[in-house]
């Protein structure tokens, strides 16, 4: 007789969030996501009331994992913030657990999913001005002006927001023009 596979909780979390990435939010459905795991959609139901109570979970993952989660990470190093922002960029392109989740895209697929949504629209904007102010405070503490600090943390973010969406080109390598930019604005004192 053959034994039943148990999925977790973030196992159909993942499936969700690699659906999202290839397919959109359609793809994001109890029978596909049940079908992809190879289970029936009871196992689903274990876990979630519903499709959205899945959604919610998604997102809550993703805020908690790519933003409150990297964040204690950096701070958790005594070094110095040049070497706090450099350790920043790298956790935040890191492609070696991306795959469980769908690979670099998923990031460009929420914020896809935000266009539609103004529950998503409203968690993606509350995280951009986390994530902005955590880059500013950390060049602040480098020396440089508050509004000096302010505009380069937009510059680092767009470049990594765009830097998502070019992930697929051969050419784009996130993590190398990153930190490019970085020493180029801490290169900066204006």
């Amino acid at each position: 007789m053959k034994k039943k596979t148990q999925l977790t909780k973030l196992a159909w979390m993942q499936a969700g969030f690699r659906a999202l990435t290839q397919e959109g939010l359609s793809g994001v459905k109890v029978e596909i996501l049940a079908r992809e795991l190879k289970v029936s959609k009871g196992s689903f139901y274990w876990h979630f009331k519903n499709i959205d109570a899945l959604k919610v979970t998604m997102l809550e993952h993703w805020q908690a994992a790519a933003t409150q989660d990297i964040m204690q990470q950096v701070l958790n190093t005594d070094i110095e913030p040049q070497r706090q922002l450099e350790n920043l960029l790298k956790l935040a392109t890191d492609s070696a657990d991306s795959s469980a989740y769908g690979g670099v895209g998923v990031e460009a697929a929420i914020r896809e999913w935000a266009r539609t949504s103004t529950q998503v629209q409203t968690l993606v904007i509350k995280v951009d001005v986390i994530r902005l102010d955590f880059v500013k405070r950390l060049l602040t503490a480098t020396g440089q002006s508050s509004s000096t600090a302010n505009r380069n943390s937009n510059l680092i973010y767009s470049a990594l927001i765009g830097l998502q969406y070019l992930g697929h080109q051969d050419s784009v390598k996130p993590q190398q023009d990153l930190l490019h930019l970085l020493s180029l604005v801490l290169a900066s004192t204006s």
